[in-house]
């Protein structure tokens, strides 16, 4: 099973201070585990922030669905993580990152 997640980086500005969009890819073992509602909680608190008020309502209630029984969450123990620019599907290739170019 290969998990890949992206995320848009504005650490990453050093050409003419536009934004990058790096891939972060990972590979190893993973498994489907039941959902446990606090901890999922927890993780999008880290990652969204301690503010409700300001998560996106709708991702939360139809896509992340906290309290849906019939939820669950991906466990990966990584082998491999690797990244990439993918910089030019924002803007072409005068954005795509070179080798040697700081990620932050």
């Amino acid at each position: 099973m290969a998990l890949i997640l992206v995320a848009r980086s504005k650490s990453c500005t050093s050409i003419d201070k536009k934004e990058h969009l790096l891939h972060l890819g990972m590979r190893g073992a993973a498994s489907i585990e039941s959902m446990e509602p606090a901890r999922f909680d927890r993780l999008l608190d880290k990652y969204l922030g301690s503010d409700r008020s300001r998560w996106n309502a709708w991702v939360i209630d139809n896509i992340a669905r906290i309290n849906d029984p019939s939820g669950r969450l991906v466990r990966l123990v990584p082998e491999t993580v690797f990244t990439n620019s993918v910089s030019y599907f924002l803007t072409g290739p005068e954005l795509a990152w070179t080798e040697g170019m700081p990620l932050s």
